[in-house]
């Protein structure tokens, strides 16, 4: 979606839901955030990557999830309260739920050849890792190792 259409969007639902008054921005250095309530600023941000490469539908979802952290306070987190108003705005009350939407990835990976874990880092790792899937004992294991992969 266009950026200034998404700007566009995010002021007709703060309009819509009572916050006519805060800025809308996009996020630009966070790059596994979705969105952003700052309710010390009266400020909604969506993670600009995301608003470009997703459509409306999951936008939406995003923005009225940061309103219902608008609603409830957002000092107060994923708690009950926030649940309740994110249940009323028609969003599932999720605290993550970026597995079904398009965002930035880096460039180091460690996989798990046995069961197929992968986990993505924006910095290089500078220790290595085992599979917590794969390793039935909590902690570090050099017989569940995972390989580091890099992707230019």
């Amino acid at each position: 979606m266009k950026l200034e259409n998404v700007e566009k969007l995010a002021k007709e639902l703060m309009t819509e839901h009572g916050f006519a008054d805060w800025n809308f921005t996009f996020i630009h250095r966070k790059k596994r955030r979705m969105g952003e309530c700052d309710s010390l600023h009266n400020r909604i941000s969506l993670n600009r990557y995301f608003a470009e490469n997703n459509p409306k539908s999951k936008i939406v979802k995003v923005l009225l999830h940061e309103i219902a952290h608008a609603i409830s306070g957002s000092q107060y987190g994923h708690d009950k309260k926030w649940k309740l108003e994110a249940k009323k705005l028609g969003v599932e009350p999720l605290a993550n739920f970026y597995f079904d939407f398009k965002y930035q990835k880096g460039k180091y990976y460690f996989v798990c050849f046995k069961c197929g874990k992968v986990i993505n880092y924006f910095r290089r790792p500078q220790c290595k890792r085992s599979c917590s899937k794969c390793n039935p004992k909590k902690g570090f294991s050099e017989k569940y190792l995972m390989e580091l992969i890099i992707i230019d």
